[in-house]
C-alpha cells in the first residue's frame, strides 16, 4: 500500500522504505479511520471456549502456589475456584460459579473488590449485570445482596476469606 492509497488527511510516513513499523501517529490515524469491527458469533464462541478450557486446567505455576485448583462448594448454589492468593496485599482472585437462583448476602468490603461477569446474569440491587459487565466496589463500601436468575460465572478479586468462615 502506498501513501497515495490513503485519503489526504491520513498520510503514513516512514523513515525509509525498508521500515515496516508504524509510528504512534500512524497507528492513531488507523484507529480513528473506521468503526470497530466486532468478532462474529463463531469467533466469540471460540474465544469463550478457549478461556473456559484454561479455567478448567490451571497452569503449572498455579498448581505449585498452594492454592487448591479445583472447585469448592461455598453454598448449595455457589462453587468457588481459588486462582491466586496474595498474602502481602491481603487479596485473592477467585471464580464463582453460581447456579440459577443463587444469592450472595449483602456485605461490606474491607478492601477494594473487582467483579467481572463472564457469563450469565447478576443483579446487585436494581442493577442488572450481564456477561462483560465490570464493577469495582471500594473499600468500606456496602452493597445489597447479589442474585442470579439464570446462573452466572464471575471473576472476583478482593479480600482474602476462608470458606469455613462464610
Amino acid at each position: 500500500m502506498t501513501n497515495n492509497d490513503f485519503p489526504d488527511h491520513y498520510q503514513v510516513t516512514r523513515s525509509n522504505d525498508n521500515d515496516a513499523s508504524l509510528s504512534e501517529n500512524d497507528i492513531q490515524q488507523l484507529l480513528e479511520a473506521g468503526a470497530p469491527i466486532l468478532p462474529g458469533p463463531s469467533l466469540l464462541a471460540s474465544m469463550k471456549q478457549k478461556i473456559l478450557s484454561r479455567i478448567s486446567t490451571p497452569p503449572e505455576d498455579l498448581k505449585k502456589s498452594g492454592v487448591n485448583p479445583g472447585w469448592q462448594m461455598l453454598t448449595e448454589h455457589i462453587d468457588i475456584k481459588f486462582l491466586h492468593r496474595d498474602e502481602n496485599q491481603g487479596t485473592q482472585h477467585t471464580l464463582w460459579r453460581c447456579r440459577p437462583g443463587a444469592t450472595i448476602a449483602a456485605h461490606r468490603h474491607t478492601r477494594d473488590e473487582e467483579l467481572l461477569v463472564i457469563e450469565g446474569d447478576l443483579r446487585c440491587g436494581e442493577r442488572l449485570m450481564q456477561a462483560g459487565d465490570f464493577e469495582i466496589m471500594a473499600a468500606d463500601s456496602f452493597h445489597p445482596a447479589l442474585y442470579t436468575e439464570a446462573g452466572c460465572l464471575l471473576y472476583l478479586r478482593g479480600e482474602i476469606f476462608e470458606l469455613s468462615g462464610y
